[in-house]
């Protein structure tokens, strides 16, 4: 799994070879090597700093890891290896284009052509998206707003999900 997470896929079929040969049902095999490719890869995930190695081998040893195995895990995960593989899941992963810069105007109708004084405020928003591209819209006082009043919602709910102590992490 560490291979394969490497960018060698023909280490899947190698393993699988060798296991054709044992009693080892193949779907076994295949639930064992996903499983195993997705601890590794949410390991690699999370930073160093916030995911201790004495935690981790004795996750694993709670999962009835072999101690050979659980070496060969902790060198992959917490040793040299780690930054190649980090490269290696982010290119691998999907990303969206993020906000690289947002900006922004007040614009004041003072006239149209159907009537003389309207003074009716607006707001002009540039983005720019990391993937160069540039939006432009145009959004009126109170749609401004209600946009800003559901982001401070979303955001208040964001803080209390991340406060519930079933998503922290303990050591």
């Amino acid at each position: 799994a560490v291979k394969d997470i490497q960018g060698d896929s023909s280490s899947y079929h190698k393993v699988l070879k060798e296991v054709q040969s044992e009693e080892l049902p193949i779907d076994n095999f295949n639930i064992i090597f996903a499983g195993l490719k997705l601890l590794i890869t949410s390991s690699i995930g999370l930073p160093e700093a916030s995911f201790k190695s004495e935690v981790f081998e004795a996750d694993l040893q709670q999962m009835r890891i072999p101690e050979e195995a659980i070496s060969y895990l902790k060198d992959a995960v917490y040793g040299s290896r780690r930054k190649r593989m980090e490269s290696e899941v982010l290119n691998r992963t999907c990303h969206f284009p993020r906000c690289q810069s947002l900006r922004w105007r007040v614009d004041v109708t003072i006239s149209t052509s159907m009537i003389s004084r309207s003074l009716v405020p607006s707001l002009l928003f540039e983005l720019t998206l990391s993937n160069s591209k540039i939006f432009t819209f145009e959004v009126s006082v109170a749609k401004f707003h209600e946009l800003r009043y559901n982001i401070a919602k979303v955001l208040k709910e964001m803080n209390s999900v991340e406060n519930k102590s079933i998503l922290k992490i303990k050591d």
